[in-house]
């Protein structure tokens, strides 16, 4: 099956069986609202997961569950553009040697991230990936250190990550109700 062929496949079932069944619970629903972005970050973040790794997060499941990857990921690239704002680098390079303040919570993001890389690594070579059609099927299969798989990994989340928030401009009101976004 070609790529092209696997992601529309992807899409279709994730719009069939999560998305519609999804909006039309809502919809029946009179005393609550539905908030459409995380909605469609949930839906970027599952299919992004799915092609990537063969593994679904199930961030579109009717009780809309907690992604801690997510989070963790989320909480590290935010951590990192702060980093970035900073007018000196000396500030944030004492709090990194002292493992203080945003520094200490970035190091514990980060380490969470890998953890879990590990863990989606471990997952698709239980499950085995020779037949798998998924991104992370095709690199495994080359026989390269789990090192270089672990940061195929964050940079597929990265890269999924930032095109699901891309139509998300500067508004940054929403960003906590936003963080929770699914998978297991």
């Amino acid at each position: 099956m070609s790529i092209r062929s696997y992601a529309f496949e992807i899409v279709t079932n994730e719009i069939k069986f999560r998305l519609l069944p999804l909006l039309s619970s809502y919809s029946l629903r009179n005393d609550q609202v539905l908030d459409l972005q995380d909605v469609l970050r949930r839906f970027s973040f599952d299919n992004i997961r799915i092609f990537s790794f063969g593994l679904d997060p199930g961030c579109l499941e009717l009780s809309l569950p907690i992604s801690y990857f997510a989070n963790f990921f989320d909480l590290a690239s935010k951590l990192l553009a702060e980093r970035a704002m900073v007018a000196s680098t000396f500030m944030w390079k004492i709090k990194r040697f002292l493992n203080l303040g945003s520094e200490k919570k970035l190091k514990e993001a980060i380490r969470k991230v890998n953890v879990l890389a590990e863990q989606v690594i471990r997952q698709k070579r239980k499950l085995g990936f020779s037949t798998q059609q998924d991104l992370l099927s095709r690199f495994m299969a080359s026989n390269i250190d789990d090192i270089f798989f672990m940061d195929i990994v964050k940079s597929f989340i990265l890269a999924g990550r930032h095109k699901g928030m891309s139509g998300k401009g500067n508004d940054t009101s929403g960003d906590e109700k936003c963080r929770g976004l699914c998978a297991k």
